[in-house]
């Protein structure tokens, strides 16, 4: 059995075959009751022997410490195997002395703790230095030993060693911030493509937060990876561990990043996952492009190109294939030419003095002339530059065939046109500006965006502004003034006005050009006709709003369809009962015009559940063909006879107007809802209120305008117009016009124009408003029109 220390005990240590007998004792089998009374009586407590070797021999370090000190009084083996010191060293030391000075006030003030009798125990993790100078990590359980009213003298210490899980965690948050930290974005994702985990480079490379990443799939960040290829790389990884592959992918702000992944396959927990380490390779997809672009131009460039090798005689070098043609020979036999087998003006004699004055920049484009294939003799234009490349010293340029330079300036012209071809396609326009706002020059797609033509364009920057949105010009102003003044890019987004009145949105890029001595000399500014993708996105939105507003009519309409049916049922009973008592009730029955006000009041709440049912779109429709002015005419008479006299009506109806297909019903409802609401906004002042029919062709820019979700086809329309004088309506009422149960009036209900929008909506038509606060409403509803 280990030694143990011990110190602050009255009794001396046991001799050591005394503490080999009861360790024996403490292993032998358990005596009976009379036995272990005996050997009580004779050996001491028993228990004492078997708490000490439990002490001695346990596999967690245990000492008995003095609380405000930190000197131990007894520790047994284990705790000073994770101390590494002797059990003779630690009478020289204090487990304060030992405790790591990080932790040392914890460690102290836990102490403190003990000894005032605020706690009895306390459990912390701390780390003590090694005689070695290593650190133990240890979870620290320390129990008071006290008498009842007194403040402890020591404390039971159990060390639980657990450096070895500290350094494991240490090392799992080394890897966590590693590869949160790495240059490289890698996140996890599921066999289904949903993403378990992120590091912060893939947020980065996004601009998503981490919350929002871990809500994507990948077919959020690569629309086009379809399910197909994504089971087919699955497969892969399945069978070789992983895949490489090249994709776009989609950033939060919508830009497209060229990537590379390499996707790794494994197994965790029995549940697979991919780990994909995603690279932005913009600008390596960027340079391949260029190298690309400049080899493909080299390759295919009309023009011949060349390099000789100035110390082999003016071995030829490279040729690309225009030059390969020129000459009419292929690459293997050129490169086995020298200079004078080609040029018969140069031989080894004169060609080092032609090298030296191309060193020397001396020497310019020289005509000569080449042997061809066949002997044939060709005028040329030769342009020679220097170079070194892998060891050697090259002359490399071009030469022209003078005899086709008309033939290279008509390709030249063609390039040209293919410029102004990829611009008017790209609806990218370009203009060159001196700062004094003066155009140096402007292309034909520039005009063409704008609606002008070169010569009624004035070319001055005030002439553009001229323009630009009457909204948008300040701002457009700023930015232009601002990119002058810091020199840096700009960019912006900004409408304008053609002068056929056509309205297009425009993306515009400005950047400060300096000449040789870094001055500012011109501006460059790109614009492009963005449109066409401003619609596109305007219609995104309407799709979502004719979503949200068709889950919300879904929702009144089955409400409506509850309401309408209980309350119809409800109504039948009592509507039933009132019109038999109505019948055999004689007409001098006390009450019987309070039962005609009921019957009245019941007829009045089934026709609140229609107006319901109607501005849901679930009303029944009995479409017949309709001459609109005709109902306009006789819902004006009915309205002349109940208006208030302060109200002028003035009728407008359009003769001969196309049949529309239409509700009867319904459209007479339209008409005096019009009516009554324009009655009502001129109030108890005088003012008037006007109807007019007529028919209009609808342009998909006015279709828009629609107050209603659901935009009909673009086509010839029949409408009714009221105006009235009243008192206009603010921003806020025209916003919630149509809104159900909305009302400024405060006996309405709030359903009359609600139905109204149902009603137009069913017959797939148009609602348009104009009204200001103080100048009146003017309210067009227009149905699609028939054959003449």
């Amino acid at each position: 059995m280990p030694p143990t220390l011990r110190r602050g005990s009255c009794a001396a240590p046991a001799p050591a075959h005394e503490r080999t007998a009861r360790a024996r004792a403490a292993v032998a089998p358990a005596p009976g009751r009379h036995e272990v009374r005996t050997r009580m009586t004779k050996n001491g407590n028993h228990a004492e022997l078997v708490c000490r070797a439990i002490f001695e021999q346990a596999a967690v370090g245990i000492a008995r410490v003095a609380s405000a000190t930190g000197e131990v009084l007894e520790i047994n083996q284990r705790y000073c195997e994770i101390l590494g010191y002797t059990m003779e060293e630690m009478e020289r030391h204090t487990l304060f002395e030992l405790t790591h000075p990080d932790d040392l006030p914890a460690s102290r003030e836990a102490g403190r703790r003990l000894i005032s009798g605020e706690t009895n125990r306390f459990t912390l993790e701390k780390r003590y230095c090694r005689k070695d100078r290593s650190v133990a990590w240890v979870r620290l359980t320390a129990s008071a030993l006290r008498r009842p009213g007194e403040e402890p003298f020591s404390h039971i210490a159990v060390a639980e060693e657990i450096t070895e899980r500290k350094q494991l965690d240490e090392m799992l948050l080394f890897k966590d911030y590693s590869i949160d930290n790495a240059a490289e974005a890698i996140h996890w994702t599921t066999t289904d493509g949903r993403i378990r985990d992120c590091n912060v480079a893939a947020c980065a490379m996004l601009g998503y937060s981490r919350e929002e990443f871990l809500t994507l799939s990948n077919r959020d960040i690569d629309p086009d990876y379809s399910h197909a290829e994504r089971l087919a790389n699955l497969e892969e990884m399945r069978r070789a561990g992983k895949v490489c592959q090249r994709r776009l992918h989609r950033a939060k702000d919508g830009r497209r990043i060229p990537v590379e992944i390499t996707s790794s396959y494994f197994r965790y927990h029995d549940r697979e996952y991919v780990c994909s380490m995603v690279k932005d390779i913009g600008e390596l997809v960027k340079a391949e492009k260029e190298a690309s672009f400049y080899k493909t131009l080299v390759e295919f460039s009309h023009d011949p190109i060349y390099a000789i090798d100035s110390g082999d005689g003016g071995r030829m070098f490279y040729a690309n294939p225009a030059a390969c043609a020129h000459f009419g020979l292929g690459l293997e036999r050129l490169r086995a030419m020298r200079l004078a087998d080609w040029d018969p003006q140069y031989d080894s004699a004169t060609l080092p003095a032609a090298i030296a004055g191309i060193r020397a920049g001396t020497v310019g484009p020289l005509e000569t002339v080449h042997r061809v294939a066949g002997g044939r003799l060709v005028p040329v234009e030769v342009t020679s530059n220097f170079m070194e490349y892998d060891d050697k010293e090259l002359l490399y340029g071009y030469f022209l065939d003078i005899s086709e330079r008309k033939a290279m300036v008509a390709a030249l012209q063609e390039s040209r046109r293919n410029l102004v071809a990829a611009q008017r396609m790209a609806h990218i326009g370009n203009c060159v500006t001196g700062l004094d706002g003066r155009f140096v020059s402007a292309s034909g797609e520039f005009l063409r965006i704008l609606g002008v033509s070169a010569a009624d364009f004035p070319m001055t920057l005030d002439g553009y502004l001229d323009l630009v949105h009457p909204d948008d010009r300040k701002r457009l102003a700023a930015t232009s003034a601002r990119t002058l003044r810091e020199h840096t890019p700009g960019r912006i987004e900004y409408r304008i006005v053609r002068p056929d009145g056509a309205e297009r949105a425009i993306l515009a890029r400005s950047e400060v050009v300096s000449d040789a001595s870094g001055a500012p000399d011109r501006i460059i500014i790109t614009i492009q006709d963005i449109t066409r993708q401003k619609r596109a996105e305007a219609k995104r939105l309407e799709l979502e709003k004719a979503l949200l507003h068709a889950q919300k009519l879904e929702s009144l309409g089955i409400m409506a369809g509850g309401i309408a049916h209980d309350l119809n049922n409800t109504l039948t009973a009592i509507i039933g009962n009132v019109q038999l008592f109505l019948l055999e009730a004689p007409p001098d029955t006390p009450g019987r015009d309070r039962i005609e006000q009921a019957e009245l009041a019941c007829k009045r709440a089934a026709a609140l559940a229609n107006h319901m049912l109607v501005y849901s779109g679930r009303g029944i429709l009995e479409p017949v063909p309709l001459d609109l002015s005709a109902v306009v005419r006789e819902n004006a008479e009915h309205f002349r006879q109940a208006a208030p006299r302060t109200v002028t009506l003035t009728v407008d109806a359009s003769a001969g107007l196309p049949l529309i297909t239409a509700d009867q019903g319904q459209v007479q409802q339209v008409v005096m809802s019009l009516l009554t609401n324009a009655a009502e906004a001129i109030g108890a002042q005088f003012g008037a209120v006007t109807v007019t029919t007529g028919i209009a062709e609808c342009d998909d820019d006015l279709i828009q305008k629609s107050r209603l979700v659901a935009k009909p086809p673009p086509g010839r329309f029949c409408y009714v117009q009221v105006a009235d004088t009243g008192c206009g309506m603010d921003e806020e009422t025209r916003h919630r016009l149509f809104d159900p149960f909305f009302t400024t009036k405060f006996t309405g209900r709030g359903l009359g124009l609600a139905a109204v929008q149902g009603i137009v909506t069913l017959h797939r038509g148009i609602i348009l408003v104009d009204s200001e606060q103080g100048r009146g409403t003017t309210v067009r509803v227009l149905f699609p029109a028939g054959a003449s």
